[in-house]
């Protein structure tokens, strides 16, 4: 091994862990919201009703778009390069907190949480890439375990860090905006460190499916809408209705839930049907055939969707219906 060799196997990572900070700030944000949106109910005046019905897809847009993001834009970056796109995403993160802080509006914000979602779920793909291109092979599992373990901690971490942020009082901003505000300096500082220590590295220029990843993205929004339907106030017990107990329940039968359903199912079925005709798949559908593959996947659902519940659902139901 050349001195040059051995002294770049030995220089500390500063890429890997600047990009490892990106992703930790991103996943922060999945979370960020949840100890503020009682203050983002009150600061648009949100009944009860509304809070369940508009403020919850501050949350629930977030991780759509997040989810929606990652295949399509990491394909995206394998074709035309890891670090133009990484930086990419991260203005589109930042462009979409701004949005957020000066949101007006109930779905302003769910607008402005998804395009910042956009930006915060291509960083985690991409990320996992770059993380192995600044290591190398040898040291991959330590690089992707970096990379992953920042990821988890934005996420558990968020909650916390948002009701800090929220107590600031500068002037006569409310304090949930300076979760959003926060982002801009810290993004900033950043890129500027990216752009000094990420090396650019040219991409494979293969194909993008682009049909593929819309497909995927149609079946994630619609089936997400139709779980989130719900009646609102709905009087299923008497006796609760006439203490003025607001009871919710999901519209499964209706026909605009069925709908939804059915065209997440089409577009899920449509995906299927092209990943197996393309030539080059979004997703190579092969590799769920691999047991530890499927199991992996399977158990990451899970995990996932309890600490959703357990760090988003149980905090804001008892915020705003227990008070």
């Amino acid at each position: 091994m050349t001195t040059k060799a051995a002294a770049s196997e030995r220089r500390l990572p500063w890429g890997l862990i600047v990009t490892a900070l990106v992703i930790f700030l991103a996943a922060l944000d999945q979370t960020v919201i949840i100890t503020v949106l009682p203050e983002v109910v009150k600061s648009f005046n949100l009944t009860i009703d509304e809070a369940f019905g508009q403020g919850i897809w501050v949350v629930t847009g977030y991780l759509l778009g997040y989810t929606a993001a990652m295949p399509l834009v990491g394909r995206i970056a394998d074709s035309y390069g890891h670090r133009k796109v990484f930086l990419a995403a991260m203005g589109i993160f930042a462009v979409g907190s701004v949005g957020c802080a000066l949101a007006g509006s109930v779905p302003t914000l769910v607008a402005w949480r998804i395009v910042q979602a956009i930006g915060g779920g291509a960083v985690l793909p991409i990320g996992l890439a770059i993380a192995v291109e600044e290591v190398g092979e040898n040291n991959r599992a330590l690089a992707l375990g970096l990379v992953g373990a920042a990821g988890e901690a934005g996420g558990v971490l968020g909650p916390a860090y948002g009701g800090l942020i929220s107590q600031l009082e500068i002037g006569s901003i409310d304090g949930w905006r300076w979760v959003f505000w926060s982002n801009v300096p810290l993004i900033a500082i950043l890129l500027v460190l990216l752009i000094k220590t990420l090396p650019a590295h040219s991409g494979a220029r293969g194909r993008v499916d682009y049909l593929g990843g819309g497909l995927l993205a149609l079946a994630l929004t619609f089936l997400t809408l139709a779980l989130s339907r719900s009646l609102g106030s709905l009087a299923v017990d008497p006796a609760l209705t006439e203490q003025g107990v607001d009871q919710f329940a999901v519209e499964w039968t209706s026909p605009q839930t069925l709908l939804m359903l059915g065209l997440s199912i089409a577009a899920l079925v449509g995906f299927w049907i092209w990943e197996r005709r393309a030539r080059e798949p979004l997703i190579d559908l092969r590799t769920f055939r691999v047991p530890a593959f499927s199991a992996a996947n399977a158990t990451n659902v899970l995990v996932g969707g309890a600490l959703i519940v357990g760090m988003v659902n149980v905090p804001f139901f008892a915020s705003t219906v227990l008070g």
